[in-house]
């Protein structure tokens, strides 16, 4: 099927990888109310209002699981495809957290086996993407990517924009955007009757909700808009004329929303990648170098002044109101009780999605903080080493690794641009869990590592380099 169907010089595979990027931002869960009450009383015997919380089947996953397969069949060496380069560490963190469900003292069968099919399919998605991405040259693919991920960005950007300044949502509620209910505790931040310098749109509140956009909390908004804007410089780069700048008022625009989501790890992470990026594409760009630079410190320095006392009653960029510095310790001393859990069971950890069950029974080695309660550590590899242990946590850290080592050998803008999305979201991992927790979270992670790994994968196969020295060398004919 993916070898005949061909639409805009795409297979139908590839297709499906720009659907599962173009639609995930507005992931909705239509299929999961009709589902509850069968399965609930077939196979778990659970009450149907709990199994609801636990039950997400999402289109993305319906999809991915279609795709896999398709591919698959139609594989030669399937067992090869399946365990090949990177793989098999995604598969150890996998049976790991496996036996974690299996020997932990909390988890309920029905809940965590519900949670453990939201990583397999994180898995499938990766050996999907990198698969498709190895079998030919990507550089069309890859390109309509970064041009998909700019347009959402501005479609995510004007959602979130309008959600900050009226304080209320568009009524987009089938493609995952927020009700903002008075009984449901939302991401907020004080404010003194204003969201910007200006008059215009004030609020009686006294607190005000950050930009969500269509995802499920602003952080991962952020980590969504960090990857789009560094999309939009790859379109300011490659355009000419008035198509560039009409990117760098896009470009704007999504500066101005990722400010109002007050997400600091998503800024940082923007700025860590951007640097990464301009570094090493300066071997190429030389004259539009400055642009970038420019643009990227006008539209902050503009939009920094615009939101700065909002952004200064949140904390600022270093941590320096109460608000922050009450984030700030309570990831400290959640990483505190990942450490201690890992120590207490080192081999397979608590058991997977079994952090806030086993936290009180940690508090008693911290300085206990009130405030501690149904909340994960903020940091993807502490939660990993707390849920499944440490051989868990070194294969995928094995995983990461190979990956990065791999796309550090050859290198094209493209290839330099991916790069640039993961270190950006390494660093957000430090910070934040939603990368394995939320669904949103996860296709970005492991949907673009299986894009990088399979673009490193095809790169490997070329044997023309240019003359560059060191790690960098540009393949001559990666963009044809």
């Amino acid at each position: 099927m993916q070898k005949t169907l061909k639409i805009f010089r795409l297979s139908f595979l590839e297709i499906s990888i720009l659907f599962i990027i173009g639609y995930f931002a507005f992931e909705y869960k239509p299929f999961e109310h009709r589902l509850y009450h069968t399965i609930s009383k077939i196979f778990f015997h659970s009450p149907a209002h709990q199994l609801s919380k636990d039950l997400n089947i999402y289109l993305t996953d319906i999809v991915i699981f279609i795709c896999f397969f398709s591919f698959l069949i139609t594989a030669k060496k399937k067992a090869s495809l399946l365990f090949q380069n990177e793989n098999k560490y995604l598969w150890i963190v996998f049976i790991f957290s496996l036996f974690s469900v299996l020997f932990s003292k909390t988890a309920s069968f029905s809940h965590s086996f519900l949670k453990i099919h939201q990583l397999f399919f994180s898995i499938l998605l990766f050996i999907f993407t990198a698969n498709v991405i190895a079998k030919n040259d990507p550089s069309n693919l890859l390109r309509k990517i970064f041009f998909l991920l700019v347009l959402i960005g501005m479609v995510e950007s004007i959602i979130g924009l309008y959600h900050y300044l009226l304080q209320h949502p568009l009524g987009l509620y089938k493609f995952g955007e927020p009700k903002f209910k008075s009984n449901i505790n939302y991401a907020m931040i004080p404010t003194d009757g204003k969201v910007w310098i200006f008059n215009l749109f004030k609020t009686a509140k006294a607190s005000i909700i950050r930009a969500y956009g269509t995802f499920p909390h602003p952080n991962i908004l952020g980590a969504f808009l960090s990857i789009s804007m560094l999309s939009t410089l790859y379109a300011v780069i490659e355009q000419k004329k008035w198509k560039k700048g009409l990117f760098m008022l896009m470009f704007f625009l999504q500066s101005a929303c990722l400010i109002v989501t007050f997400s600091r790890s998503a800024i940082f992470g923007f700025f860590i990648s951007s640097i990464f990026f301009l570094t090493f594409a300066k071997l190429k760009l030389k004259k539009t170098i400055l642009v970038i630079v420019l643009l990227i410190g006008a539209s902050f320095l503009l939009n920094g002044y615009i939101f700065y006392p909002q952004v200064n009653n949140r904390g600022g960029i270093v941590s320096n109101s109460e608000l922050s510095n009450g984030s700030n310790n309570a990831r400290i001393y959640y990483s505190l009780i990942a450490l201690n859990m890992m120590k207490s069971h080192p081999i397979l950890g608590v058991g997977y999605d079994q952090f806030i069950p086993n936290m009180n029974a940690y508090l008693d080695t911290i300085a206990y903080n009130s405030s501690l309660s149904g909340a994960t550590v903020h940091n993807i590899y502490l939660l990993l080493g707390a849920e499944t242990g440490a051989i868990s946590l070194c294969s995928f850290l094995l995983f990461l690794f190979f990956i990065f080592k791999e796309s550090l050998r050859s290198i094209s803008l493209e290839k330099l641009l991916l790069t640039s999305f993961m270190i950006g979201f390494l660093f957000i991992g430090l910070c934040d869990y939603f990368f394995l927790f939320f669904q949103q979270g996860k296709i970005m992670f492991f949907g673009l590592l299986g894009i990088l790994a399979g673009y490193n994968q095809f790169t490997s196969k070329l044997k023309t380099y240019s003359s560059l020295k060191g790690p960098f060398k540009e393949i001559i004919n990666s963009e044809s």
